[in-house]
């Protein structure tokens, strides 16, 4: 009996002396001038990278030290911006019982856990706050895809570190990836997280975690393809001639969505490098890059959405965008008409066969690209891949292209003025066309088309085809 009242004796001492150990690790963390130097460093960060595009999550090793982070936080940035997520206890210290009581009165009485609920709420649906301070709460099982950085001041290990920081990488919009901060250096945990929960990192991380230097590279990579997929082209935005032949290549050998994909790729790495050195060197060929991207969409009749690059690339904006060589491009560069006399005088200005091809191959695909799967338009759009294929399978030159290209225009010029004249829309005209081939010599087959696309108009909802019931009766 006294044997086993000596091991107890022991065991609380052990637990006593790890509790001290504990406690003066934790005094060091929650020191005032420490956690103010972190407070800048994070200010400067959030406001450079973060703000108005994601939002952040600080977490810190106590629910004291929750406290004088916001104290901090609320001196460099306004005190809607951040907010505590965390348990109030009737024995806590006064600085925060404090702290509870002025949240009391912020919520006007509410209880903590509604409290709770609002602010998170308010995180993942609102502007503010954008910076949630917590110690244990929300490491694991918190889905707020608005979270982006985690600044990490709190020492994590094993599965509690995978769950944590995967917080960051919930998927959303314009988001490049989840970023961690780490004040304390517990990410040299990682490797040996990730071996005994390699599932759960994987799952989770997706990739894993990647430093600075491995977006770098992704980026230097990604510049690489790109030029390749160009066919290493010379860097000059003076000949925009040169830009459409490059894009007319691009686009015979349909590669375009590949290209479209990469570069956007780039362009969140370009942006979430903020101001790495490595960007320094393929500036000029990104900018290039740019004035491709941008001849390509404006030829599509489609706009960049200028908030959303505002929003979220505010440095590609301010270096790229508002760059003197793609403002001049962008001047230059014609807004598409489908019109035939416009299209000839665009073309009187281009000298290569490259460029008036990728002219007239643009203008058709304004027309039919919203109306591919109207019969009349599914053929026009048949020819066009038609004729693209024998150019990709070295069948014919690309002067063939241009001159095959000329005649389906000419026959969408046909087609809309004869549209116009007999007062039909593309639903109509398609159904004249087929019935045309069987009767055509029905003097009043334009007024049976009304009739019977009259009929069938309420069935003709987006999706019809895909329901077999619809189809039958229609088709009846």
């Amino acid at each position: 009996m006294a044997q086993e009242e000596v091991e107890d004796i022991d065991e609380i001492k052990r637990k006593v002396k790890t509790k001290l150990s504990r406690r003066k690790f934790e005094i060091i963390m929650e020191d005032t001038e420490r956690i103010e130097e972190i407070v800048k460093d994070i200010t400067k960060h959030f406001k450079e990278n973060i703000d108005g595009k994601f939002k952040a999550m600080v977490v810190t090793v106590s629910r004291k030290a929750c406290v004088l982070y916001k104290k901090a936080l609320d001196k460099y940035l306004p005190s809607n911006y951040s907010e505590i997520v965390m348990t109030f206890e009737r024995t806590d210290p006064r600085k925060i019982s404090r702290y509870h009581e002025e949240l009391k009165k912020k919520f006007k009485g509410k209880e903590d856990d509604d409290i709770r609920k609002e602010v998170i709420e308010k995180f993942k649906n609102e502007t503010y706050p954008k910076i949630l301070i917590v110690t244990d709460m929300l490491l694991t099982g918190f889905d707020a895809p608005v979270l982006q950085v985690m600044y990490l001041d709190k020492p994590l290990k094993g599965h509690r570190l995978l769950q944590a920081i995967a917080r960051t990488n919930r998927p959303a919009k314009e988001k490049p990836a989840g970023i961690v901060v780490d004040y304390v250096g517990v990410l040299k945990e990682l490797n040996k997280a990730f071996s005994f929960y390699s599932k759960i990192a994987m799952h989770d991380l997706g990739s894993g975690l990647e430093k600075v230097g491995d977006f770098e590279s992704r980026f230097v990579e990604k510049m690489r393809e790109l030029k390749e997929l160009l066919g290493n082209p010379e860097v000059k935005f003076d000949d925009a001639e040169y830009l459409y032949k490059i894009l007319t290549r691009l686009v015979l050998s349909k590669k375009e969505k590949e290209f479209v994909k990469e570069y956007k790729e780039v362009r969140k790495l370009y942006e979430l490098l903020g101001p790495s050195e490595v960007k320094l060197e393929y500036h000029q060929f990104f900018k290039f890059l740019t004035a491709i991207y941008s001849i390509y969409i404006k030829s599509r009749g489609e706009e960049e959405n200028k908030e959303v690059l505002n929003r979220f690339y505010k440095r590609v904006v301010e270096s790229i965008y508002n760059s003197t060589e793609i403002q001049a491009i962008e001047k230059k560069i014609p807004r598409m008409r489908f019109d035939e006399k416009y299209i000839e005088e665009i073309e009187k200005n281009l000298k290569n066969i490259e460029s008036r091809t990728f002219n007239r191959l643009t203008a058709i695909r304004l027309v039919i690209k919203d109306k591919s799967r109207t019969p009349i338009y599914e053929t026009i759009s048949d020819r066009v891949d038609k004729i693209i294929k024998s150019w990709r399978e070295r069948k014919v030159e690309i002067k063939k292209v241009y001159k095959e290209l000329k005649r389906i225009f000419k026959d969408l010029i046909f087609i809309d003025e004869r549209k116009r004249k007999l007062g039909l829309n593309d639903v109509e005209y398609s159904i004249l066309t087929t019935l045309e081939k069987k009767y055509k010599e029905r003097k009043d087959l334009v007024k049976k088309v009304r009739n019977l696309y009259n009929e069938i108009k309420p069935d003709l909802f987006s999706g019809w085809a895909f329901k077999k019931s619809i189809k039958s009766k229609v088709e009846k």
